[in-house]
């Protein structure tokens, strides 16, 4: 049972919020972007409040004699001593100072109210152990509907929102991006990826997806690392990488074959492949990689639930400045109905990265196998040293071969393809293809990926 001294000022709060909005219809407007009349504990506020709502709606004053001759009209909306509960509503007003306080109240109380009747519907069932996992994930989801149930002031004012910006936000910070590290491709990209943002990089297995991705991590932690933290207000920032393919070594691994430019596995670590000057160097990037502002995750079977959910954890006590998910085809939903999920899981990250005000990058297979050396080529009896530079152009990628319902494409921001253009025995030269960018140009650039090394560089960096 609810603790009755918190039920005595939720109910308090309640009477002078609705005050305000009798007396306040810009208050009552903007109450009316968040709360639903459901939010209200108190049926005779549910009562007043659904009237204002429709008033407002229907673009009329709102005044105590206008809802009261809503419930003369209206035998349902009546209950006892409505004429004197208005009244002493009305009296009550002193200012609308702290609407937004008590807006604020008022919904974080109808979502504990809400939890609080799962957990006891949870309690009370009926609960066996067959089909465990399905179970467990649907409650996460109610309880995930419900916390994440409260609304946001989504129509403002433009000119009232840019002098709030202006006032309240270092404009530096508010439209800072998180850059690639590859100059060639930021330029296409205004500078980087930008906040609230959902963007996708695609590519057939084998390309080299991940390496960029890992180069894009490696890239924002090693500047996250010159980061003032001596501000005591301000939240640590972090990187988030979510791997679904890859375990927490081997993502290391690939990391300090990044941060050294040689290929790198801890088994052979304490071996006699690597000379003395390579172990310094690894030990080097141990110890600068161990110094990353970053949390890593490597769950093999994680839903869009679990990610929200971790997301939503680590934005409690950290300014997450990008997150990285490797990848969307193999995260945790119902294969039978494909093309439904996936656009689900791009909905809810692109809902993420608005609600959080990050950027994520999302990574994607495409419906083609052919762009991988030795993919295609292996089919047709070619082995990778015999394919030509001229036969390599069909490994060209287009946006209609990701994979999915056509709601990766249509809910990204930026989507980045990449396919494989000639290999050597030391690297591989890759187009990285901007196809589709809603802030600014499309365009081509050429990267290399060096060996075994997953570390990218660009044509005039190359040695």
């Amino acid at each position: 049972m609810q603790d009755t001294s918190d039920l005595e000022f939720i109910e308090g709060v309640e009477d002078k919020l609705i005050s305000i909005f009798l007396n306040d219809r810009e208050a009552a407007i903007q109450g009316n972007s968040t709360l639903e009349v459901k939010d209200f504990y108190k049926s005779e506020n549910q009562i007043i409040y659904s009237i204002i709502r429709n008033l407002i709606e229907n673009g009329k004053n709102i005044d105590d004699i206008i809802v009261l001759e809503y419930i003369h009209a209206n035998e349902d909306r009546q209950f006892s001593n409505y004429e004197n509960y208005i009244h002493n509503a009305l009296n009550e007003y002193s200012s609308s100072m702290n609407v937004n306080e008590y807006i604020d109240i008022i919904k974080k109380a109808s979502i504990k109210r809400n939890l609080d009747k799962v957990c006891r519907e949870i309690i009370d069932s009926k609960f066996d152990f067959s089909n465990f996992d399905d179970k467990i994930s649907k409650e996460i989801k109610i309880f995930n509907d419900i916390a994440w149930s409260k609304k946001t002031n989504d129509i403002v004012d433009i000119c009232g929102a840019l002098s709030s910006s202006l006032n309240n936000t270092n404009i530096s910070d508010a439209y800072s991006v998180v850059p690639t590290g590859f100059n060639s491709v930021d330029k296409l990209i205004n500078g980087g990826f930008e906040k609230g943002e959902l963007n996708l990089i695609a590519a057939a297995p084998g390309t080299g997806k991940t390496a960029f991705a890992l180069n894009v991590f490696a890239h924002e932690c090693e500047k996250l690392l010159h980061f003032d933290v001596s501000n005591q207000n301000r939240k640590p920032p972090i990187v988030y990488y979510v791997s679904l393919e890859m375990t927490a070594p081997q993502i290391l691994e690939r990391l300090i074959s990044i941060n050294t430019g040689k290929s790198f596995k801890f088994s052979n670590f304490n071996s006699n492949k690597y000379s003395e000057l390579d172990k310094e160097i690894f030990q080097a990037a141990f110890d600068n990689i161990s110094k990353y502002p970053a949390k890593m995750n490597a769950n093999f079977k994680a839903s869009i639930t679990d990610i929200r959910g971790q997301i939503s954890l680590l934005a409690s006590s950290h300014d997450i400045k990008l997150v990285i998910i490797d990848h969307l085809h193999i995260m945790d939903y119902d294969r039978n109905n494909e093309n439904q999920e996936i656009a689900g899981i791009t909905k809810n990250l692109k809902q993420i990265a608005k609600e959080y005000q990050l950027p994520i990058v999302l990574l994607s297979q495409v419906n083609k196998s052919k762009n991988t050396f030795g993919g295609e080529s292996k089919k047709f009896g070619f082995n990778k040293d015999q394919v030509k530079e001229e036969e390599t152009s069909s490994n060209k990628i287009f946006l209609s071969d990701i994979r999915g319902s056509g709601a990766p494409v249509q809910d990204s921001s930026i989507i980045i393809l990449m396919w494989n253009e000639k290999k050597n025995e030391k690297s591989t030269q890759l187009t990285v293809q901007i196809a589709k960018n809603r802030s600014g140009a499309t365009g081509e650039v050429k990267l290399f990926l060096i060996g075994e090394a997953s570390k990218f560089t660009e044509p005039s960096n190359r040695e």
